[in-house]
């Protein structure tokens, strides 16, 4: 992908790319811990950040709605992979 591509797909994002970022960290994290025997912490992490994402929608940050879906996804796909275990809890 060169310069020009990237600028592109940054251009149609309307959640910054940091934010992107810090899911994405933040989903691997979670998948780490869970692998670890550490499904809770994992959870755990996710629930911070979509936490996080609710109080930007709160405050009327432009992508806050959009940036609360994505987390709320992350969420939910951990818990579909994870939720027989997050059950016990």
């Amino acid at each position: 992908m060169g310069p020009t591509d990237h600028e592109d797909w940054e251009a149609r994002l309307t959640i910054p790319v940091h934010e992107m970022d810090l899911i994405l960290f933040a989903e691997v994290e979670a998948m780490q811990l869970a692998d670890d025997g550490r499904v809770l912490a994992g959870f755990r992490v996710l629930v911070q950040g979509l936490s996080r994402a609710r109080d930007e929608q709160s405050h009327g940050t432009a992508y806050g709605s959009e940036l609360v879906r994505h987390w709320q996804r992350t969420l939910d796909n951990y818990t579909r992979r994870h939720g027989d275990v997050l059950v016990k809890w």
